[in-house]
């Protein structure tokens, strides 16, 4: 008989023993957790641990996010660093397009756009596209050919435009140097448009290389604008 209570004393110990383990454990893995986590905040403090935490993985080699209402940099990856443009000058390609182009325009592709490296859009040299259609595949799918088909049809704009105005510019002069009663108005309108339709018929269209190279003037006056010098 007292054999038996002395088993049943030594199962009950056991029994709190066992409870008492159980309701431990998790509190002192709760404690171990809490302890790394102060290590961790005194060995890095709070400031590194949250950029820890919130470190993007990015591949590229540089990168920056900024306030667009501010201008004030939130996230920098070599920020300060110059770099070139690389597919940023699409976009300046696209801002010139909408300013100085018409979305209705036909731009063919000449042999120089048609021998662009990929990636391309691969169109033949002839090739005819509205200049709106152009744009997504411009600033979609980044094509090299696709830019340079735009920057010459621009370019030729560009330059068209301002022989329009030299040729102003030469018949206002004309009008100053005395011609001023009605039959030397008359003369000189009458050989200002002479001269025109002949300097039009004589004038050769832009090569795509002097195209490209009056959009890129432009492009630089408008990065220059912009502040991206």
């Amino acid at each position: 008989m007292e054999r038996r209570r002395r088993v049943r004393r030594t199962a009950r110990r056991a029994a709190v023993f066992i409870a008492a383990a159980l309701f431990a454990c998790p509190a002192a893995e709760a404690e171990q957790a809490q302890g790394a986590e102060l290590t961790g905040a005194d060995a890095g403090g709070p400031e590194q641990a949250a950029e820890a935490a919130v470190e993007p993985e990015l591949y590229a080699l540089a990168a920056v996010l900024t306030d667009g209402d501010t201008g004030r940099i939130l996230w920098g990856k070599n920020e300060r660093e110059r770099r070139p443009m690389a597919s940023t000058t699409k976009i300046m390609t696209c801002i010139l397009a909408l300013e100085e182009g018409d979305p209705e325009d036909i731009a063919v592709f000449s042999p120089l756009a048609a021998s662009q490296p990929q990636v391309h859009l691969g169109a033949p040299a002839g090739r005819s596209f509205y200049l709106k259609d152009l744009l997504y595949s411009l600033m979609l799918e980044s094509h090299n050919d696709t830019a340079v088909c735009i920057a010459e049809h621009v370019g030729r704009r560009i330059l068209e435009d301002s022989q329009l105005a030299g040729q102003g510019d030469s018949r206002i002069d004309g009008q100053e140097d005395g011609q001023t009663d009605g039959q030397g108005e008359g003369q000189t309108g009458g050989q200002a448009d002479a001269g025109k339709s002949g300097q039009t018929g004589a004038a050769e269209e832009p090569q795509p290389e002097e195209a490209v190279e009056a959009f890129l003037d432009r492009m630089n006056e408008k990065a220059e604008e912009i502040g991206c010098t």
